[in-house]
């Protein structure tokens, strides 16, 4: 929207990021759900639901004080800029290569405080 694209190029990269976040919410889901204990699983989402929701107010202060300062072109870029910066910055990040989706045989027993997959 910065560099003035068609639309038709803006709406097939917003389809894209949405299908992206689609895929991001639910392996994010299945990794809480498998590696976090059942018992720290409700604690654990308030903090991560606080941290995420804290963020989106903020977000729009320092985009009101940005439209303010910078011109209407500057503001999508840079804000395009620091997603690019984040998404870079967590694949920077080495122990999100060893998450791994837990299979039947991997899953702890429910003696151990975790849930147990059941399939028929």
């Amino acid at each position: 929207m910065a560099c003035t694209v068609p639309l038709s190029l803006v709406l097939l990269a917003t389809a894209l990021a949405g299908v992206g976040l689609d895929v991001a919410i639910v392996a994010w889901t299945t990794a809480f759900q498998q590696h976090v204990p059942q018992a720290e699983q409700g604690r654990m989402s308030v903090f991560n639901g606080v941290g995420e929701r804290l963020a989106i107010p903020l977000g729009y202060l320092i985009t009101a004080l940005a439209a303010h300062s910078w011109s209407s072109q500057a503001v999508p870029l840079t804000c395009a800029g620091m997603i690019a910066a984040a998404t870079v910055l967590n694949l920077c990040v080495l122990d999100v290569y060893r998450i791994n989706r837990l299979t039947t045989d991997d899953q702890p027993t429910a003696a151990s405080g975790h849930r147990t997959v059941e399939q028929a």
